[in-house]
């Protein structure tokens, strides 16, 4: 947050901590503005190439040579003498991008309408850590979450209480890995061990922060049996991103990204939803998101598969994710649908004629019957619009024909149907 008044400008962290001195280089800039001013942005520390870092953001202090220090403004809650927390979100960012001048390091935050979905797609091709989602018709809710903004990773991050950490081994200085939980039940449970992603500089700070912090009993609810472990008081957060979690809760190839300084550890707890799975409940909602889907989904949080726990949502984010991969093989081709509405729990049924069921914009083609002499309409999946309305229906299995409209009586690929026993979940 930053507050300009009278050609003076602070800037605090969103718990009230002033961060003047640990940016003293933006307050320059940020001084030459003329009017009364109230915004909300991001800093990040930027390599050569653009990218942010946010260990070195964490270092700035200590280290002022890496990278540049850049404030992104996405908001404004201040005019002189205007309280605009209450105005359509894109109503502020035209305020703000009006009023806001070139100012070095100081930049207005684009942003991108009605393609949402395409957008988190390009930002895990650039391996970007996500995006955010906002509702276009927000309006700033002041010290509390909402699910009209919305943050969605491409990759698996998880805020970690720090509760204790291992001597370094061979020549590595300072410590060995972090010894990393969250709260459940306000009781601290372990969730394993970050050894990565520290540079010299942050291995001898983390060091002397936790040896100040030191205690002799563990504060996990049940003690890791790990070697050369030292226990601290559960006070540190850190943002550790990952490849998967294991069996047991534990993280697979943790990665260190820094701390979070303005978080209390208390409320750490474990995040559950996956990044693609809110990007379709953001359509689900049907609402003016920064996204759009010509679907209506509806009930995602239903169970398909009870035992492992697979929602219908997961099946909806899953055919978004390999959309690109399926479509060049069912486009075109009439489809016989298995729907199973309430999951696997139910046998289901198979649907071909789909006349007055379907959206407009889902195309179909007409087959006459050889036995029943009459025209049945079919489904034709030519895009992913109409393969996620296929994963809203229940159709888990596709059936495409094996050969095309264009020459339905000439298929083009075969078919080995094998019926193994045995195989339910």
């Amino acid at each position: 947050m930053v507050q300009v008044q009278n050609g003076e400008s602070h800037i605090t962290s969103r718990t009230g901590n002033s961060f003047d001195q640990k940016f003293i280089e933006l307050l320059e800039p940020l001084n030459t503005l003329k009017d009364n001013l109230i915004l909300d942005g991001e800093i990040v520390v930027q390599d050569i190439a653009g990218r942010d870092k946010f260990q070195w953001l964490q270092n700035h202090d200590k280290d002022r040579s890496k990278g540049e220090l850049k404030y992104f403004v996405f908001d404004i809650l201040y005019f002189n003498g205007y309280d605009l927390r209450d105005l359509p979100l894109l109503t502020r960012k035209k305020i703000l991008k009006a009023i806001l001048p070139k100012l070095q390091n100081v930049y207005y935050s684009e942003h991108v309408e009605s393609n949402g979905i395409n957008y988190f797609a390009k930002a895990e091709q650039d391996h970007l850590e996500g995006i955010i989602a906002k509702k276009a018709t927000s309006k700033y809710y002041e010290g509390k979450r909402s699910k009209e903004w919305l943050k969605i990773k491409t990759t698996l991050q998880q805020e970690m209480v720090i509760g204790g950490y291992t001597s370094p081994q061979g020549n590595r200085k300072g410590i060995g890995a972090l010894i990393c939980g969250y709260y459940k039940d306000d009781k601290l449970v372990y969730a394993g061990k970050v050894g990565t992603g520290f540079d010299e500089i942050t291995l001898k700070s983390l060091e002397v922060t936790l040896k100040r912090l030191g205690r002799k009993t563990t504060p996990f609810v049940k003690e890791p049996k790990l070697k050369d472990s030292h226990w601290v008081t559960p006070s540190l957060v850190a943002q550790i991103k990952f490849m998967e979690w294991t069996e047991n809760r534990s993280m697979r190839h943790p990665v260190f990204l820094g701390l979070k300084t303005d978080k209390d550890a208390k409320k750490v707890l474990l995040e559950n939803k996956s990044d693609m799975k809110e990007v379709m409940h953001l359509v689900a909602d049907n609402e003016n998101y920064l996204t759009t889907s010509k679907v209506v989904f509806t009930n995602l949080d239903k169970v398909f598969w009870p035992k492992l726990k697979i929602t219908k949502g997961d099946v909806v984010s899953y055919y978004n994710r390999i959309s690109n991969l399926i479509l060049p093989f069912i486009i075109d081709r009439p489809q016989s649908l298995r729907r199973n509405p309430d999951g696997i729990k139910s046998d289901g049924f198979f649907q071909k004629n789909v006349a007055g069921l379907t959206p407009d914009w889902v195309a179909t083609h007409k087959i006459k019957s050889k036995s029943t002499e009459e025209s049945i309409e079919y489904l034709l999946c030519q895009d992913k619009d109409t393969l996620l309305f296929l994963a809203n229906w229940g159709s888990i299995e596709l059936n495409p024909w094996i050969s095309r409209v264009a020459s339905i009586n000439n298929p083009d690929y075969m078919v080995f149907d094998l019926d193994p026993v045995d195989t339910s979940i």
